[in-house]
Order: structure tokens, then C-alpha cells, then sequence
């Protein structure tokens, strides 16, 4: 898979399935955990509109909240605090 999002707007185009990959291999090899958070985050609409509304680079307060809630829903967090 080799998903491209754009930026609306901004001309900006990102690659992420290498950097993503190789993050999660990485993570794997050393027994860490691995929250992929970049491929959701490309495709939600909401956390994308709110790149436009900012510096094309940053997101807004409600594309915090969408990553807070990645990491809120992953079980290796939540399996820090039991």
C-alpha cells in the first residue's frame, strides 16, 4: 500500500506508508509498542479541514483532540495505567 494524501490548499502531498513501515518495524524490533496515528489522521476529514485552517502544517485544537483520542483508544496506553 502506498497511500498519498494531499494537504487541500496547500500543494503539500505526503508519502507515508514508508515512514510508517519503517517506524513499526523498528518499534518491533526492539519490543516496543507502535501506535500508528498518521494513517487515521490522513484520512479523517475533520483533523484534514483544520490543517487548511491553520499553517497548513499544524493542526487546530479539535485535530488535538482527534490525536488524543488515538491514543486514549490504544491498549498499550491504557494498559500502562492497570
Amino acid at each position: 500500500m502506498n497511500d498519498v494524501a494531499e494537504i487541500q490548499g496547500s500543494g503539500v502531498r505526503v508519502d507515508h506508508d514508508v515512514s510508517v513501515e519503517n517506524a513499526r518495524s523498528v518499534a518491533e524490533d526492539l519490543g516496543l509498542p507502535f501506535l500508528d496515528i498518521l494513517t487515521p489522521l490522513l484520512a479523517d476529514p475533520e483533523y484534514m479541514a483544520g490543517l487548511t485552517r491553520s499553517d497548513h502544517m499544524h493542526c487546530d485544537e479539535r485535530g488535538y483532540d482527534i490525536m488524543a483520542g488515538l491514543v486514549d483508544d490504544w491498549p498499550a496506553w491504557n494498559d500502562w495505567f492497570s
